[in-house]
């Protein structure tokens, strides 16, 4: 695996790129979550350490294939526009998520799950 892979607009990865060694995250947030291996790891020891300062974080997304990128894309763009979405999300081909190595999270208080722009205020980002 190249960890030093750059993904954007002017770096697109094709349509067929699927990441070697994704792993199931058995996350509480959602069934299916996969990550690449090692990144996996080094999430699972960043969640046990939080943990210790009594901070339960999770994962609510991880890998998506270029297919499933779009569809979300698509999605938002019919829902809220071309100025938001690109703002939002990223292209398909153009997502970090497509690799594998990017990861976005939740944050569980007691029975609460805070997602997206619901972190923004917690202590657990600041």
């Amino acid at each position: 695996m190249n960890y030093e892979i750059l993904i954007n607009k002017d770096n697109p990865l094709s349509k067929t790129y699927v990441p070697e060694n994704l792993s199931e995250v058995n996350s509480l947030y959602k069934e299916g979550i996969l990550l690449e291996k090692k990144t996996l790891e080094s999430f699972k020891e960043l969640q046990k350490e939080a943990l210790k300062y009594g901070y339960k974080i999770d994962v609510m997304s991880g890998y998506r294939d270029y297919d499933y990128q779009n569809k979300i894309y698509n999605k938002l763009l019919k829902e809220k526009g071309f100025s938001y979405t690109i703002r939002s999300i990223a292209k398909p081909g153009c997502s970090e998520h497509q690799s594998g190595l990017a990861i976005d999270f939740c944050i569980y208080r007691g029975d609460n799950c805070y997602i997206e722009h619901e972190l923004e205020n917690l202590e657990e980002v600041k």
